[in-house]
């Protein structure tokens, strides 16, 4: 690495900082999110693989499909819409 990417490396690193409300609300939404799937996790995989379901691949395969997008998608949902909204400019 040159010193101008390592200049600019830092200076990335300054302007993406959070301040300490922001990394707040961001740890409450994680905390809530994980908190929703800590429950809800165990009790598809446990939905997917009883009798019902159990001859229904994929009925398994679209549980665990929406599992993995929930898990990503969640943190963030839950932090955009606790945000009060953008007053508009005009």
């Amino acid at each position: 690495m040159t010193p101008e990417d390592i200049a600019a490396r830092k200076e990335a690193e300054k302007q993406n900082r959070l301040d300490e409300r922001e990394a707040r609300a961001r740890d409450a939404a994680h905390y809530k999110a994980f908190e929703l799937l800590r429950w809800s996790v165990p009790l598809v995989a446990f939905a997917a693989f009883t009798e019902p379901f159990i001859g229904f691949a994929y009925v398994r395969q679209a549980l665990l499909l929406l599992v993995v997008l929930v898990i990503q998608a969640l943190p963030q949902s839950i932090l955009l819409w606790t945000e009060p909204d953008m007053e508009e400019e005009g």
